[in-house]
């Protein structure tokens, strides 16, 4: 309702609460009371059409938030393209402090510590989803899901 307000979308306060309730003003004072919550019968009234009209709306209201996900996504990368500096490109593969003798093979330490650092990372996050999965799916609130 509060949000409503900020848009300039007055809704009578009976209109507001739930049969029976007093409404009261920021004082305490009662100013109405409630005949029905209209903003909690419009919310569900839209999750019913959105449930009655069916998967394939669903599907394209997803497609949707697809679409503006990938345009947020390429609006960052080619706003943040202009903030590349290509001079920080090199070197690309740091040179070993502190330096080998002579004689010894090149490696690439940092590079592959690196690579184990980010390895890591990914198998904690898989661990994470799994568990999350988990317990999404013994959840009763998420039953319907599956």
């Amino acid at each position: 309702v509060s949000l409503m307000q900020d848009m300039h979308i007055l809704i009578p306060p009976a209109l507001t609460a739930a049969p029976g309730v007093l409404v009261k003003d920021a004082t305490g004072a009662v100013i109405a009371t409630g005949i029905v919550n209209l903003p909690a019968i419009a919310i569900i009234a839209a999750a019913i059409a959105l449930l009655v009209v069916g998967v394939s709306e669903s599907a394209t209201a997803n497609n949707i938030i697809v679409a503006i996900k990938l345009t947020v996504v390429i609006a960052f990368i080619g706003i943040g393209s202009h903030y590349v500096n290509p001079a920080n490109w090199s070197p690309l593969i740091p040179a070993q402090v502190p330096t080998p003798p002579a004689g010894t093979p090149m490696r690439y330490d940092s590079l592959t510590t690196g690579e184990k650092l980010h390895i890591q990372m990914m198998r904690r996050f898989d661990d994470f989803a799994i568990r999350m999965n988990a317990i999404m799916f013994s959840s009763p609130l998420f039953a319907s899901i599956h």
